[in-house]
């Protein structure tokens, strides 16, 4: 009965199981909407079924949610709402069944029907519909997700911001395959985004699993700033904010390990003025083209 006490504790708290699972789930769900051989095509549908199942253990519903909204927004990113049948919803609760059945299953035998009402009425419900202040932990304002995603995704944050305003500025210019790039990776960012704000609990590690959406976005604008294929003012000021960003962390993590108690160590003054002289040269660099 302990044993099974602690894997249903480790199920409430599995950050990395999550996110390592919703973002395969959603890769393999992607790459089988992508194909066009029917067998391949089940082959990884089934794949990212599992995954997500493999999610639900981790972490409950939110775990089938990711991937589900990732399929939303390509068929979003699309324009064809086909693509919805394309993913062979009538596979997803075999799968599922397959999966997760026996440990339902032993979740009823140990615990009866309180135990599946924790994962599927508590666990669920219980985090998403409103309540009074103090009858529930976590729970946080509308904007709590405001200010935790730019604050816990920098650097990116201005990679993100960057992406946003070229979707936003060259809609009507860019190529069909980078527009349902941003699109895809927008949506998804969005409606997890949204999801995740109206429910009444909020943690930060619900938000993680959408993190890769954010990294298509701010990675096809990096890829664009560092080829120099885009010279608009957002990627002018970048040029100068990145460098002296560089530069002000290496001086502010030793002095910030002094100033806590922790000794100076000459390691990291080597490694500051190693930084320094790196960012001058690249600044000196990106001047020059």
């Amino acid at each position: 009965m302990a044993s099974f006490c602690d894997l249903l504790a480790r199920m409430l708290f599995a950050p990395v199981e999550l996110t390592f699972f919703t973002t395969g789930s959603t890769f393999a769900c992607l790459r089988g909407l992508g194909s066009a051989a029917k067998g391949r095509r089940l082959a990884w549908l089934a794949l990212g079924y599992m995954l997500a199942s493999l999610a639900f253990l981790a972490k409950g519903p939110i775990g089938v949610a990711v991937p589900a909204l990732a399929v939303l927004a390509a068929a979003f990113a699309a324009r064809d709402a086909r693509l919805i049948l394309r993913a062979q919803p009538w596979l997803a609760p075999i799968v599922f069944a397959a999966v997760t059945g026996p440990w339902l299953w032993l979740l009823h035998r140990e615990l009866g029907s309180d135990g599946l009402r924790a994962i599927f009425v508590e666990n669920f419900f219980g985090r998403v519909l409103p309540a009074d202040s103090g009858t529930r932990s976590h729970l946080r304002p509308s904007w709590f997700y405001f200010i935790y995603l730019p604050i816990h995704l920098l650097p990116a944050s201005v990679f993100v911001a960057g992406g946003v305003l070229e979707r936003c500025r060259r809609h009507h210019e860019l190529p069909s395959r980078e527009r349902k790039a941003y699109d895809l990776s927008l949506a998804w960012l969005v409606a997890g985004f949204a999801m995740l704000t109206v429910a009444s609990t909020k943690r930060p590690v619900y938000l993680v699993p959408f993190f890769p959406a954010t990294a298509i976005t701010g990675g096809l604008w990096l890829d664009a700033f560092i080829r120099k294929s885009r010279d608009g003012a957002y990627e002018r000021a970048m040029k100068h904010v990145l460098w002296t960003s560089i530069a002000l962390f290496a001086v502010a993590s030793p002095v910030a390990t002094a100033l806590a108690g922790g000794a100076l160590m000459p390691w990291g003054v080597v490694g500051a003025a190693a930084v320094l002289i790196a960012a001058a040269a690249c600044h000196a660099a990106a001047r020059r083209d």
